[in-house]
């Protein structure tokens, strides 16, 4: 269950790598650089926390201890910090690279814009 977050930011991160935009809004999104940035910083907390996870295993063996639940109670607010850190991360670089959306309108709306091509009966 506590890997909910760090799965959604994995597959946001991978979407973001790809497509190389962030939309934060629906007036404002993140293109380019900035945006595959934030799609690379989405990527690292699972890694991070297994890293962190592992190194502690390892320490707790070579010192000959047993894990318990009591002994590794402090992952839980690492967890927590990391996913939220990243987040303040990535939103404070977001709003600092973020761009109005330019509104297109579709050609749904009855409206060709940008129609070179003359109608019948013009």
């Amino acid at each position: 269950m506590c890997c909910i977050p760090e799965l959604a930011m994995l597959v946001f991160g991978v979407f973001t790598l790809v497509n190389g935009s962030f939309r934060l809004s629906q007036e404002k999104v993140v293109w380019g650089v900035p945006a595959r940035i934030m799609g690379a910083l989405l990527l690292v907390p699972m890694p991070l926390e297994f890293v962190i996870f592992f190194t502690t295993v390892i320490v707790y063996a070579a010192q000959g201890r047993q894990l318990d639940p009591e002994s590794l109670r402090w992952l839980v607010p690492t967890n927590a910090g990391i996913v939220l850190g990243t987040c303040v991360l990535i939103l404070g670089i977001g709003l600092t690279a973020a761009e109005p959306v330019e509104g297109k309108k579709s050609t749904l709306d009855g409206e060709n814009e940008g129609d070179d091509v003359p109608h019948s009966g013009e």
